[in-house]
């Protein structure tokens, strides 16, 4: 990569690339050596958490199913409901446009 100046510098968004502390403050106190992303790291807890974490996202999703099957349920049952008492207004209804049709003829 070339700088301002125009010298040739090594690509600071590469992999490779580390960057150098300038020789002040940061240089007594000793920090770890920076790792790259690409390097898997060592925990002894890790594998315990994946598990836990594992073992909730099993649930969360039993749940959110469970949530789903009840929501699906709810409106099945809301759908039947409607349904009888659609048939009922009809049954109302024709009851009803008969007794005006029999008052119709009595008083003809």
């Amino acid at each position: 990569m070339l700088s301002l100046v125009g010298s040739i510098q090594p690509d600071p968004f590469s992999p490779e690339h580390v960057p150098q502390a300038k020789p002040d403050k940061a240089a007594q106190s000793p920090q770890p050596s920076p790792r790259l992303l690409s390097e898997p790291v060592e925990s002894e807890g890790m594998e315990e958490g994946m598990e836990e974490t594992m073992a909730m996202r099993e649930e969360e999703e039993e749940t959110l199913a469970t949530r789903g099957k009840k929501k699906r349920e709810k409106e099945k049952e809301k759908e039947k409901v409607e349904k009888v008492a659609k048939r009922k207004r009809k049954e109302d209804n024709a009851v009803a446009k008969s007794e005006r049709k029999s008052k119709r003829k009595k008083t003809s």
